[in-house]
């Protein structure tokens, strides 16, 4: 899933005014590299897709997936200074 998700502008307990959010990506899917793949890039955060490679095939030789210790579980930044993305790796 790869979804752009907008609030409606809200009250937050304990603040003043209304509170208005930019638009989030919302990333969601079964392995690492589908966060690199729905930005259309080979890094994100410090986090290589050479990395990410080495890290699944490591486990694919000892008979695991991607789902048994992905190597991006979970991450939430900006991707170019200005795209909020959340990113969930799910298990089967």
């Amino acid at each position: 899933m790869d979804q752009m998700i907008q609030f409606s502008p809200f009250k937050a307990p304990g603040r003043e005014g209304i509170i208005i959010l930019s638009k989030i990506r919302l990333i969601m899917g079964y392995g690492s590299l589908l966060l690199l793949d729905a930005l259309k890039t080979d890094e994100v955060a410090g986090l290589k897709r050479s990395d990410a490679e080495k890290f699944i095939e490591n486990l694919r030789l000892q008979g695991k997936t991607d789902t048994d210790g992905a190597f991006i579980a979970g991450l939430t930044n900006f991707y170019n200074g200005r795209e909020f993305f959340v990113f969930l790796t799910l298990k089967e």
